[in-house]
């Protein structure tokens, strides 16, 4: 009994420096942890659009804006000038193209202008003075600069102006195709039409004439009135040259 004692007595002083220990160990943590907290408070705050989107969209601004410029040239060089009126429908149809393309990609240029101002204006809202999100003031500006610089460049109704020039300039080459045809000789349409006929009446002409001779009788040689008189002296004369060769050769006889 006495030899295991000791053991028992052991044991829980053990535990008990160990807790005390550890509550020394504890406390000190716990009074590094609030002091840091006092000195350097941290907050956290995350960014409902991420910069790379803002990049993105002023990326597409950009570039629509360099397009809708080279198209506008395009329309604006189109000439309404030309002899062929073929050729005004292409450029006609060109021009009409080009307007319509130029249109939507001012929707375009809008609608991103749009989105920028939502973002800056929620940016305003709810990150009021926040340095970290001045990014998205930046896009918006960015996009809005270009848009009106757009506006000022592109001016529709001087596409609408050379579609007009171009209508005109058909009309024009209408009207004069119409007065050549009505100074135009009726006599020279005729020869083609006129040989045909005579070509086509001709023959019937011909056979009508033929008809008419063989059913018309031939006259009749010894019938009076039909014999000419020519043949009757000449055949007076022959007898009578028989008479006085008879004649002779009597009286050569005798």
């Amino acid at each position: 009994m006495k030899k295991s004692m000791p053991k028992r007595i052991i044991l829980p002083c053990l535990c008990c420096l160990s807790f005390y220990a550890g509550q020394l160990v504890v406390g000190e943590t716990e009074a590094l942890f609030s002091s840091q907290a006092e000195l350097e408070p941290i907050t956290i705050t995350s960014a409902f659009v991420f910069p790379e989107t803002i990049q993105n969209l002023q990326n597409q601004a950009d570039g629509i804006a360099g397009s809708m410029g080279q198209n506008f040239k395009l329309a604006t060089e189109i000439s309404w000038n030309t002899e062929s009126k073929h050729e005004l429908e292409n450029r006609l149809y060109r021009l009409a193209e080009l307007e319509v393309h130029l249109k939507k990609q001012m929707d375009r240029l809008v609608s991103i202008a749009d989105e920028l101002y939502a973002y800056e204006q929620q940016a305003k809202s709810i990150h009021t003075g926040d340095p970290s999100f001045a990014y998205i003031q930046e896009g918006y500006q960015y996009a809005n600069l270009l848009l009106s610089e757009v506006k000022a460049e592109i001016e529709f109704q001087r596409i609408k102006e050379a579609s007009s020039a171009i209508r005109l300039r058909m009309k024009e080459l209408d009207e004069e195709e119409e007065a050549a045809e009505a100074d135009k000789p009726v006599e020279q349409n005729l020869p083609s039409d006129s040989g045909a006929e005579l070509s086509q009446e001709k023959p019937a002409e011909i056979e009508g004439e033929k008809e008419q001779t063989l059913e018309e009788p031939l006259p009749d040689a010894h019938a009076p009135g039909n014999q000419d008189t020519s043949e009757a002296e000449s055949i007076e004369i022959i007898d009578q040259e028989l008479v006085s060769d008879e004649e002779k050769t009597l009286e050569n006889s005798e």
